[in-house]
């Protein structure tokens, strides 16, 4: 159980809009519920980054280092949703300084 152990940063309650459909405005589309979940970039960024500037990744060619560099050092999360049976992970960039 997340809850259990600690892992919950918080649970938030909310009131649902729900839509209607286009072609009948009398029938409620009924929102799909999918699995999420966020996951914090900045611990596993660090030690990715420091072995790349280390030399222990080599990225071929040479240019593709500057943009891991680039979403390393900005991307603060990855946001993942289930949707109709595809999976699709976004990276979250934030625009300012990590610290």
């Amino acid at each position: 159980d997340l809850q259990a152990a600690g892992l919950i940063e918080k649970i938030e309650e909310y009131e649902n809009k729900v839509g209607y459909s286009e072609r009948n405005q009398d029938t409620v589309t009924e929102p799909r519920l999918s699995d999420q979940w966020f996951l914090k970039m900045q611990h596993l960024a660090d030690p990715a980054l420091a072995s790349v500037e280390d030399g222990v990744i080599k990225f071929v060619p040479e240019k593709f280092k500057t943009t891991y560099r680039r979403w390393l050092t900005y991307a603060t999360g990855v946001f993942h949703v289930s949707c109709g049976g595809v999976t699709v992970s976004q990276p979250i960039i934030c625009l300012t300084d990590r610290s």
